[in-house]
């Protein structure tokens, strides 16, 4: 996925995934959030494995998992 960073783009996306790990606000949301990056269509969710806590990014390319400590890395947090 290539986007921009125009507009807090990036930091914007860091406090969304973040916010996913709260379970409060994931059942506002109803467990699934899409958006787009660039010109990808970018949906997440909680994963369904038992005893982990992280989400998948999914796009019609594919899908990763990611904790939320690897999130944090990936974001240099």
């Amino acid at each position: 996925v290539t986007f921009s960073s125009q507009d807090n783009t990036l930091g914007l996306l860091y406090e969304e995934l973040m916010s996913m790990f709260d379970k409060a606000d994931n059942k506002k949301q109803n467990g699934i959030r899409m958006f787009w990056l660039g010109n990808q269509k970018v949906s997440a969710y909680r994963s369904a494995t038992l005893g982990t806590k992280a989400i998948i990014l999914s796009t019609d390319k594919g899908k990763i998992e990611l904790s939320k400590g690897e999130i944090k890395r990936l974001f240099n947090k």
